[in-house]
């Protein structure tokens, strides 16, 4: 695996939790009951919290230390989730939104910075990485799609989505700020690919292998690029859209 296929499932897994709970009202989003005694808004504030745990100790351990057990902090991690489950009830609901969209381009961000060799193989980086978040959504997904199976009767992704348009166009936003950052990775990604094959270019004893090689991944990424835009423009209609109808 590399840095691009593991945003590719980082993105499909958050994806598919945004679109687990986008078109829920509000006083849908309080109800208790979704897991355990959780509603759909403590769920949203348990994964942010777990991506802030992943920024608190994915920097540790690239510097090679090792953090505390959480049995030992806090006497395990349920202890652990039911502690900040309880700090967190002070938030509103729109800064519980908010919170998990702040937090999840921040994770993006420290990402992108992360060497490359990270991503190679079952490093403890990328086994952190993946506790914490793509593999860490989908339980909750899950969770949510079975509540509203269970609570609303129909067509789960259909009044809700009618009385919520803002939420809608708020979460088409998030997603066109984590295309643009994709996007300007692949840029950058692509500026050290032609600096690598000017490399190879001036090196008398470069092959002629290694350079085509390169070009062709150029070529990759070129086209990788041309589909992020075209769905960025698909992105920029629907949010115009969506603000048409509210």
């Amino acid at each position: 695996m590399d840095r691009h296929q593991l945003f590719g499932r980082l993105d499909k897994a958050w994806k598919d939790f945004q679109e687990s709970h986008a078109g829920l009202s509000d006083s849908q989003l309080l109800v208790p009951g979704v897991t355990g005694a959780w509603s759909v808004r403590d769920i949203v504030a348990h994964v942010t919290t777990w991506e802030e745990e992943a920024l608190k100790h994915l920097p540790l351990i690239l510097k090679g230390e090792r953090s505390p057990r959480y049995s030992a902090m806090y006497g395990g991690i349920d202890a652990f989730n039911a502690r900040m489950t309880e700090e967190k009830k002070r938030l509103s609901l729109p800064e519980v939104i908010g919170q998990m969209n702040d937090i999840h381009g921040q994770l993006i961000d420290f990402i992108e910075a992360v060497p490359e060799d990270q991503f190679r193989g079952e490093t403890r980086f990328r086994h952190r990485l993946r506790l914490d978040t793509y593999s860490h959504y989908p339980k909750h997904s899950r969770a949510i799609r079975q509540w509203r199976q269970r609570e609303i009767p129909g067509d789960i992704q259909g009044e809700g989505v009618m009385k919520n348009r803002q939420y809608s166009q708020f979460a088409l936003l998030a997603m066109a700020n984590r295309k643009h950052k994709e996007r300007c990775h692949i840029r950058s990604a692509i500026r050290e690919l032609l600096a690598a094959e000017l490399d190879l270019k001036n090196d008398a004893n470069g092959t002629g292998v290694g350079r085509l090689t390169v070009l062709d991944r150029v070529h990759e990424a070129l086209a990788e690029l041309r589909g992020i835009d075209e769905q960025i423009q698909l992105g920029n209609t629907a949010i115009a859209d969506e603000t048409s109808t509210i």
